[in-house]
């Protein structure tokens, strides 16, 4: 089960390195975000945000310096709580 758990995340983040080159941000950002929830300690999220920055928008976005970088970190925070509280409600 384990070996099915590493090959489905190294699926996704081969389709997220190919959805963030090629796709508009918004739907690297949506995809990184499911992922996000969908596996644990997903810190490729980052890489994405760090993506979108630096090759979308030069590391500016309406000059806020790396925003897409900030908003996959908080992200990544909220989903680690998110895992707790829904760990704990069941």
């Amino acid at each position: 089960m384990k070996n099915l758990d590493l090959l489905l995340r190294i699926i996704f983040d081969i389709l997220l390195i190919i959805v963030a080159i090629f796709m508009p941000w918004w739907i690297s950002l949506t995809i990184a975000a499911i992922s996000a929830l969908v596996f644990p300690n997903f810190l490729e999220i980052m890489i994405v945000g760090l993506w979108i920055d630096a090759v979308q928008f030069n590391g500016n976005f309406h000059s806020i310096p790396f925003f897409f970088t900030m908003i996959s970190g908080l992200f990544y925070l909220m989903t680690k709580s998110i895992r707790k509280i829904i760990r704990f409600s069941y």
